[in-house]
């Protein structure tokens, strides 16, 4: 029985309404850190603006409008869709998972559904899941949506974080197809992934689980948002996303010359640029976009997929690396080759 092949059929993104200049976020910021400034903001993380969700828009909410950009392009039914995959951490809910309420708004009650919880990795991992359960003949058309409510994690009140905070969600709609009908080597070709424990302590989000559950004594502590070491993410995230680009490449022996994009996870502008540098690649071919979202976490590099796309820069044959780096820490790497 030969192996089924897995090729992206589709893409959408979603962005909420509000966007959030630096400007705006200087003066909220003016009476805790007074030195604050736009061109700070830039310098630091590359960011100029981010979308950030209404109140009662629920990162399902999100979800959805990707998915359905997602699936009205591809012209396909959501009620085909045989999996739900939602990489997030910043679910509507602990339980159920956000991909069971993104599948009840899209009456869908063919699929099954489940999250992936593996920080800015989250969406590489998913990829790898769902490439392995439709090689093993378990799905065939698989809705993959990263979708973060980032704003609702990091303190307001943290001028080295919060800048980066963004909202906004993404979808890839991955087919199972045949080795026959896939004479020109479409598809994802091969995956790099790791993580390290030991470091689970550096960013995290310390209260709200089992070991530190939320009381109504601790409910204002600002150990309900995001904490990280800063400078020690930056540091590993830049070596381990270019182990990472390497490591995927070395699989499936292809040379860094040949590829066409390397699209990364949208955590810092400098971080991208410092890869590129490492990897010895034109920045021109490093995709950057943090400058108009921020980090929306699982939904960089579904975003940023969806935006060559609908621009033309993205064309059949392309060689794309996907690479990450996120909490836990986890890293890795995606390599395909583009169209269906």
């Amino acid at each position: 029985m030969k192996m089924r092949e897995v090729v992206v059929a589709g893409t959408g993104r979603y962005l909420p309404e509000r966007v959030v200049t630096n400007a705006e976020l200087v003066e909220r910021l003016k009476q805790i850190a007074p030195d604050t400034t736009e061109e700070w903001i830039v310098e630091k993380t590359g960011v100029c603006q981010r979308h950030v969700a209404a109140p009662d828009e629920h990162t399902s909410d999100m979800a959805f409008e990707a998915a359905h950009a997602c699936l009205h392009k591809a012209g396909v039914d959501a009620k085909d869709l045989d999996l739900i995959v939602v990489p997030t951490v910043s679910g509507d809910t602990n339980f159920p998972a956000t991909a069971n309420w993104l599948q009840g708004k899209l009456e869908n009650t063919k699929a099954w559904a489940f999250d992936v919880n593996a920080g800015c990795s989250g969406f590489i991992y998913a990829l790898s899941a769902v490439t392995a359960l439709i090689r093993a003949r378990q799905s065939d058309l698989v809705l993959v949506v990263g979708a973060e409510k980032m704003s609702a994690l990091y303190d307001p009140q943290d001028r080295t974080s919060y800048p980066l905070a963004g909202d906004g969600a993404a979808a890839l709609l991955l087919q199972s197809i045949g080795p026959e009908d896939n004479s020109k080597w479409y598809g994802i070709r091969g995956f790099y992934l790791q993580s390290d424990g030991q470091m689970a302590d550096v960013l995290k989000q310390p209260l709200g689980g089992t070991s530190e559950p939320l009381t109504r004594e601790n409910i204002d502590d600002p150990k309900r948002y995001l904490c990280m070491d800063g400078p020690r993410v930056y540091q590993h995230a830049i070596r381990r996303m270019v182990e990472s680009v390497n490591g995927v490449l070395d699989k499936v022996h292809v040379q860094k010359d040949e590829v066409n994009w390397f699209v990364g996870h949208q955590a810092n502008g400098r971080i991208l640029e410092k890869v590129a540098a490492k990897l010895g690649v034109p920045v021109e071919k490093v995709y950057i976009n943090i400058n108009k979202y921020a980090n929306t976490t699982s939904a960089t590099i579904p975003i940023c997929l969806d935006e060559l796309a609908e621009s033309g820069q993205l064309k059949p044959g392309h060689k794309v690396v996907l690479f990450t780096f996120g909490t836990g820490f986890t890293w890795g790497a995606c390599y395909l080759v583009w169209g269906n």
